[in-house]
Formats: structure tokens, sequence, C-alpha cells
């Protein structure tokens, strides 16, 4: 909300995003997105990005009503592949953008700049100190005759990374899924309970799961806050050093999975409903929201289905600590910390 205490991360800012904030965020009175988090660079991730110049604060810098001056450029992370397609796309938010954990390898005229061969992207900031200190060193935007979405970007590897995100009291994990093919996707870990099951437990950790042992066990999936969360927007298939990694957290309270199709259905750059029964078993996270659902789902009847598949994975195995399958549907409301 515009309220500086609150924190609002945005996961991708796809072409349907106008309609999205109509529809969803402006009826919970969000006016400020604090960070975005690219997904991939196809167009139901990162073609909304025109729209997002309206949750950017921007003052008016000069005495012509058209000259403007964005005052926080809106942090967001993605990948140096991302980044590619968007200096293609939107080059011209880029030129009235900043890029945090990029070094100029050379000197070029600003109208010539391009981030993608004139910058070497080095270290992504893992807290807050060293985030203000990055900041803090990179230069103001200037002033611009075109009211245009500014951002400060921090490139993230194709690889497990820990990274900070301002006004959050807990850290973020990047890893790379397959989206089909070879071609990558990034998925997010995240939460105030998210642990490594090698590290000793943060006083945020410890607090994490103190809240959680005072919570009702049998309270519903919707009443219950969720303190670790997998996100999985696109997924096809995950590779041997992110399988590693989500196995190496203790187990999650929420996944938030890709599921384009039934029972018995695959597709090429999808998980469909077998393939997040297969993962639900293997890492136990308590509860399941499967999302970008084909057209040929019909919401109940599947929800119904997801509960009787859950029924007989807990008769065949009663230790599976999942309570919880179902879809996501616009407006759904979480409690997440």
């Amino acid at each position: 909300k515009r309220a500086e205490a609150e924190c609002n991360i945005l996961f991708d800012c796809g072409k349907t995003f106008r309609a999205a904030y109509f529809n969803v965020l402006a009826k919970l009175g969000i006016s400020v997105i604090s960070a975005l988090l690219l997904t991939h660079e196809h167009a139901d991730a990162a073609a909304g990005l025109d729209d997002l110049r309206d949750l950017i604060p921007i003052e008016n810098s000069g005495t012509s009503l058209e000259v403007y001056r964005a005052m926080t450029p809106c942090p967001t992370y993605m990948t140096y592949f991302t980044l590619r397609t968007l200096q293609r796309t939107v080059g011209y938010i880029l030129r009235y953008s900043r890029f945090l954990n990029g070094v100029p390898n050379k000197t070029v005229e600003k109208d010539k700049f391009d981030p993608t061969t004139d910058l070497t992207f080095g270290k992504v900031p893992t807290s807050a100190e060293e985030y203000d200190a990055v900041i803090a060193s990179t230069p103001l935007l200037g002033t611009t005759d075109r009211r245009v979405t500014s951002l400060d970007i921090i490139i993230i590897p194709e690889a497990v990374q820990k990274f900070y995100v301002k006004g959050l009291k807990f850290p973020m994990y990047s890893f790379p899924v397959y989206h089909g093919g070879d071609y990558i996707c990034t998925a997010y870990a995240f939460g105030s309970g998210l642990k490594r099951k090698s590290d000793a437990p943060t006083d945020v950790q410890r607090a994490a799961a103190e809240r959680a042992s005072k919570e009702s066990q049998t309270a519903h999936f919707l009443q219950r806050t969720n303190r670790s969360v997998l996100f999985l927007s696109d997924v096809s298939k995950i590779g041997p050093d992110s399988l590693n990694f989500i196995k190496s957290l203790e187990p999650v309270d929420l996944l938030v999975v890709d599921f384009l199709l039934g029972p018995k259905e695959s597709h090429f750059s999808h998980w469909c409903f077998d393939d997040v029964v297969a993962f639900t078993q293997v890492i136990q996270p308590r509860a399941v929201l499967g999302v970008g659902m084909w057209c040929t789902i019909e919401h109940e009847s599947m929800n119904r289905l997801l509960a009787e598949k859950l029924a007989e994975l807990k008769t065949i195995n009663p230790s599976l600590r999942t309570d919880y399958m179902g879809l996501a549907y616009d407006g759904l409301t979480l409690k997440i910390e």
C-alpha cells in the first residue's frame, strides 16, 4: 500500500497486468510496487512493464508539466537473458533505468548505451547493508520529457542465489527451472520461516517457528499463515542443482506451482496434474496451489479431484505432511510472512 511501512512485491508484470491491477490490486488499496521479480521474458511475464509507471512515485521537477523524475525507481530482479529481450522490446524503459549491480566496461554516448554489452554484472546484494551501499553509490536518475516506467535493475544469475529485497525482514532465493527444453525460467523461495536444514535458525526464523507453534494445527489452509513459500510459475523440469536446493530446505508451508492440464495429460513446457502430484510427494509442502491453468480445467471439479487424490496419497503414506491441494484463483488472499 502507499504507506512506506508496507512492502508490495509483484511477481511478473505480464500483458494482462493493467486489468489485473484494477480487478485485484486497486481493490486492496495498493498504489506502489516495492519490488518486481521477473520469472522470464515471455509476454505473460514481462509485457506489462509500460503500465507499471503508474505505480512508481514520479515527481514533476520543472516548470513544465512534461519534465519528470522518478523518485524511487522500482527495484526489479531478472536474469541477463531476460534483460536481453527487454533491451529489444522496451529499450526506452531501460534507457531511463539504473543497473545496480552493473559496472560499465567501456565509455559510450548515452543515446547509444546498451546494458547488454556495455555493462558487466557482478555481486547481487544479499543484505540491507549491501543493498543500501549500492544505492548510495548509484547516481540519481535525471529528468525526462516522457513519463515512462523506471527500474532499479539487479541481474541475478541462472543459479541458486540468495538476495535481498528492501523492506523485507527475511532473505529471498532465486533458482532456475526449465520451461520447455533448455529454456530457463526463474523460480523463487521466500518467507520468514524458510530455512536450510544445515543452517542454525536465525532470530527471524525462531520467531516464525514460535508463532507457528501457537497457531492451530487444524486451521484451514485459507486461515493459517504461510511462513515458507516456493513459487514455480512455469516449469517443465527441475535440474539437479535446483532440486538439491529445494531438498535442502525444511519442508515448506506453501508450494505455488505451474498446473496447466489435468490427469494423464502432459505438455512440453508446463507441469500438469501428474507432475504436481509426483513433486508433492517428494517435497511434502503443507499446502499446494496450482496456477496457470488452461481453460479446459473446470475449477471446482478439479479441486474435488485434487482432494480425492490427496486422500488417496494419505492412505498410502499416512505420514504425508501435505494437507491441502487446490487451484488458485484471481483475487485469492493468503497470509504470508
